[in-house]
């Protein structure tokens, strides 16, 4: 029997930690970080999110002005002023980007 030296497998698992501790943190992203100025460019007219909702006299400051939005508008607006067809399609399609990146 013989044995093979493999290198490298630190590095890996130390990646794999990383990429970990980000995913933990994702539920605290910001709306900037999730709707980031190159996806909101990709999918909209606009730089950022806010300016976004702002179009639509939107205000949102704080997490509780978010929530207080009815899902019935959040629609309206991804429908009216991006490429998806519904709130929930922009949110999945920026949650996967986002973890896409984190993994590169």
């Amino acid at each position: 029997m013989f044995d093979i030296n493999i290198t490298g497998l630190d590095t890996i698992k130390d990646n794999i930690d990383n990429i970990e501790n980000r995913l933990k943190n994702i539920n605290k992203l910001s709306l900037d970080e999730l709707f980031n100025t190159d996806f909101m460019h990709e999918y909209s007219n606009f730089d950022t999110i806010h300016e976004l909702f702002n179009n639509r006299n939107l205000n949102i400051v704080t997490q509780e002005d978010f929530n207080n939005i009815p899902k019935e508008k959040l629609d309206t607006v991804a429908t009216e002023l991006t490429n998806f067809s519904s709130w929930d399609d922009m949110f999945t399609t920026a949650t996967n980007q986002y973890i896409i990146k984190l993994m590169s």
